[in-house]
């Protein structure tokens, strides 16, 4: 007899979920070098995020001041907007 035990795994805490949309021709792009790695593109294209975000967080910082300066309020008011905007922190 068969088990019906669906296999689940639970998601980091620390972690949440994004949907994105991009083109075929990048998709197809994305399923290649992740199967290159041995890897699922949903897997793989968080990995990619992740590190142009950790290359990038000098400017992202940057830019996030220049921002809170241009609207007169500090950064840390203009990422708590951000944040209560986004809601899923």
């Amino acid at each position: 007899m068969k088990s019906s035990k669906k296999s689940t795994m639970a998601i980091d805490p620390h972690n949440t979920r994004l949907t994105i949309t991009i083109s075929k021709y990048n998709y197809k792009k994305l399923l290649h070098w992740a199967k290159i790695h041995g890897k699922q593109p949903t897997a793989f294209a968080g990995q990619i995020i992740s590190s142009r975000l950790e290359a990038n967080t000098s400017l992202i910082k940057e830019q996030v001041a220049e921002m809170a300066k241009s609207e007169n309020i500090s950064v840390e008011e203009l990422e708590k907007r951000w944040e209560e905007e986004d809601n899923k922190l």
